[in-house]
Parts: C-alpha cells; sequence; structure tokens
C-alpha cells in the first residue's frame, strides 16, 4: 500500500466514523424529543384530571403563582399558551407579564428618597412612637 492509498483509506476512514457520529446524534435527538414530548403529554392528562376533580370552581392564584406563569407563559407565546393554559385565557396570562413588566419600571414598589437611598420612617414618628409607651 502506498502513501496515497492509505491516506485515501485514512480519509474514508474519518468520513464513515462522522457518518456514523451524526447517525447517533440524530438518533439520540429523535429519542429525547419522542421521550419529553411522553412527558408533556402525561403531564397535560394528569392536570387533566386534577381540573376535573375541582369542577368548574374558579382558582385564586397568589400573586407569586401569577408572576411565576406570567414569565413563564411570555416565553412560550400566545399560540402555544392557546393549546395548553387551562388556569387562565393566554390574553389573562401575557396580561399578567405586560403588568409585571409596567410595574418593574413604574417606580411605585421602591420607596426611595433622593440620592436613590431607601426612606426608612420619619423621625417625627419615631419620637411619636417612644413618646406614647408609658
Amino acid at each position: 500500500m502506498g502513501i496515497v492509498e492509505a491516506r485515501e483509506w485514512t480519509r474514508s476512514r474519518e468520513r464513515r466514523c462522522r457518518y456514523r457520529c451524526s447517525f447517533l446524534a440524530a438518533w439520540f435527538g429523535v429519542w429525547l424529543g419522542r421521550h419529553q414530548q411522553r412527558l408533556i403529554e402525561y403531564q397535560k392528562e394528569e392536570i387533566r384530571t386534577l381540573r376535573g376533580r375541582l369542577g368548574s370552581r374558579r382558582q385564586r392564584l397568589t400573586d407569586a403563582e401569577r408572576r411565576r406563569l406570567a414569565v413563564l407563559g411570555k416565553d412560550l407565546g400566545r399560540k402555544a399558551l392557546a393549546e395548553i393554559a387551562t388556569l387562565a385565557t393566554p390574553h389573562t396570562i401575557l396580561r399578567w407579564y405586560r403588568d409585571l413588566f409596567a410595574r418593574k419600571y413604574d417606580g411605585s414598589s421602591t420607596n426611595r428618597g433622593p440620592a436613590g437611598r431607601a426612606r426608612g420612617r420619619s423621625s417625627s414618628s419615631r419620637v411619636l412612637e417612644i413618646m406614647s409607651i408609658p
């Protein structure tokens, strides 16, 4: 076997190895996607079952639950939410996100004074509190 033939054999061997690795990566990706789809289908069915047990009563959500649903729902988008959302409509979930985003920048959640320092209680309210204690 000459040098040229050895190089050609090595190249073809590398090419076959690349094809095999590509096939394995694609096969693993398909398997993982199918596995994830089965998990999602199971969770959807579990949610349907639990919602059936609760009946048609409206569920009250806490602010923390609304925030979590809003952030996750924004990433999914309106079309995907239309397929899976059961606690609220996609419009409502995205409205929660808009409200959350607006609240972040309206400044109402922070009690800031001049120079960006947090304001505490005024000294006069502290004095009145101390004086009222016998």
